[in-house]
């Protein structure tokens, strides 16, 4: 699909990481700009699903924000930071919680050691957007400064969570 809107795609081999590092090296060789999804660019875009949220929720009948709270899926963290940063800046008191699979521990493992770190990948990990064992600088900084909590679930738990999804309403 990428290749029939005019990109260049290149398959590397290994997982996100890899990927990443080779697409650094050649943007860096040829001038060409790239935008990583867990960036500072890409993390104020996801904010807007903070606010789509919210939106949703006053449609509802939600109009008490201290009253919720918001659990947020986490791998890399670009997504979930973006949606924490908008939450707390339309509401402090908002409770936001970062949730990650036990197998993908580079958020718990970040927060942990006050910096961002690597951890060894999982092979087989299945969630989408998790395959990397690096947490972005940028998200981890949100995390810790902004965040409510952060929990770690077996994988066995997201497995169940998502067989019960589709199993009720067909969502996956």
């Amino acid at each position: 699909a990428m290749r029939s809107h005019g990109a260049q795609v290149q398959l590397v081999e290994g997982l996100y990481d890899a990927a990443r590092v080779q697409a650094e090296q050649e943007g860096a060789r040829s001038g060409v700009r790239l935008v990583r999804h867990a960036g500072r660019e890409a993390i104020a875009s996801y904010g807007s699903l903070g606010l789509e949220l919210v939106e949703d929720l006053r449609q509802l009948g939600v109009t008490e924000l201290a009253q919720v709270a918001v659990i947020v899926p986490v791998g890399e963290g670009g997504l979930a930071a973006g949606v924490l940063a908008s939450l707390k800046q339309l509401n402090p008191a908002i409770t936001v919680v970062g949730v990650a699979s036990d197998r993908t521990r580079q958020m718990e493992a970040s927060l942990t050691a006050g910096r961002p770190v690597t951890v060894p990948l999982v092979p087989h990990v299945e969630e989408d957007g998790i395959k990397t064992g690096a947490a972005s600088p940028l998200a981890v900084a949100v995390f810790r400064d902004l965040a409510d909590g952060f929990v770690v679930v077996p994988h066995e738990l997201i497995e169940q969570g998502i067989r019960e999804q589709y199993a009720f309403g067909g969502i996956v």
